[in-house]
């Protein structure tokens, strides 16, 4: 199951130092903010409003627009990277990720040469490996090769 855009919520930047808050994004800025386990990569934190993804650095609570495209779904932090999932259609997602450093944006065709699938759900990551939902382990190489035929059990 993908978690859409319509499950919005409210996402705040703590200040340890004086216990204050600032909301940097809720419903009523369309905001959404995917699962904290894959929401946050070592100093920046993802979110989303509308169309736009956009990163936080939580060293200091500033935020910049990383990337917009159309029919944003979700979106999520791994390997230095963003992932994006669309939704074109009604139950129709691609998928794609974008460096962090430079927000080149590369579709994931799932070794089938199409992306309505996702072959492989990253859910956690390790030193050079990816787990999915089912536990399963691949490495990043594979991954970004597109190459699934190595999956090991857990």
């Amino acid at each position: 199951m993908v978690q859409k855009a319509s499950d919005y919520g409210i996402f705040c930047f703590y200040d340890i130092n004086t216990f204050k808050y600032t909301v940097v994004t809720d419903t009523a800025n369309r905001g959404w903010i995917p699962s904290p386990s894959n929401a946050v990569y070592g100093e920046k934190a993802v979110y989303m409003e509308d169309n736009t993804v956009y990163l936080l650095d939580i060293t200091n609570g500033k935020s910049s627009r990383f990337i917009t495209v159309d029919n944003l779904s979700n979106c999520s932090l791994f390997d230095h990277k963003v992932f994006i999932t669309t939704e074109p259609a009604p139950e129709e997602y691609h998928w794609q990720y974008a460096d962090l450093e430079n927000n080149d944006s590369l579709t994931v065709y799932n070794n089938l040469g199409h992306t309505d699938v996702m072959q492989f759900s990253i859910m956690s990551e390790g030193d050079g490996f990816f787990i999915d939902s089912g536990g399963r382990y691949l490495s990043k190489k594979d991954f970004y090769t597109e190459n699934y035929s190595e999956y090991t059990a857990e």
